[in-house]
């Protein structure tokens, strides 16, 4: 699949699947990369994967608003989790491509590491972080990825 360097949204292939590829080290790292950046995977309940790069002064609320403008869902009431941990403000503990998984309300999920099997108003600031990569994706966010086709086309257009 062509990647459109344009959109605010990347889909990729599933990150297993590109170990031996020569691009390979855009997807784990490169040892170019900025110090204090990192590469994190937010698993979403619908079974979205998202891949994001975070700076050094990325917080957990930056973090859920990037998600949020991403996929145009409110992230409010919802939370991040790091293995056990569900993180409040300080993203110091989580390594390069670490997984995390963002749940909705008071509920979280107990277990060693979050499952990353593929399967309003901040909306109008301007997000200057990196593309956010789905990797991959359910059957329900088909539509909204041709939604998001949909729209780079028509903002290329002008309308």
């Amino acid at each position: 699949m062509a990647r459109n360097l344009d959109s605010p949204v990347q889909t990729q292939a599933p990150v297993g699947l590109l170990r031996n590829h020569p691009l390979s080290g855009e997807f784990h790292g490169s040892p170019k990369q900025p110090s204090g950046r990192r590469r994190v995977f937010v698993q979403t309940e619908t079974g979205c994967v998202l891949g994001m790069e975070l700076d050094r002064s990325d917080n957990v609320h930056t973090v859920k608003r990037r998600l949020q403008i991403a996929l145009n869902v409110p992230t409010d009431e919802s939370s991040l989790t790091y293995g056990d941990t569900v993180l409040k403000n300080d993203l110091d503990s989580v390594r390069h491509d670490s997984p995390l998984l963002l749940t909705r309300g008071l509920m979280h999920r107990s277990s060693s590491t979050p499952c990353l099997s593929p399967r309003g108003g901040d909306l109008q600031q301007k997000d200057k972080s990196g593309p956010i990569e789905v990797l991959g994706l359910s059957d329900r966010f088909a539509v909204t990825k041709q939604q998001v086709k949909e729209i780079v086309k028509a903002i290329k257009i002008g309308v």
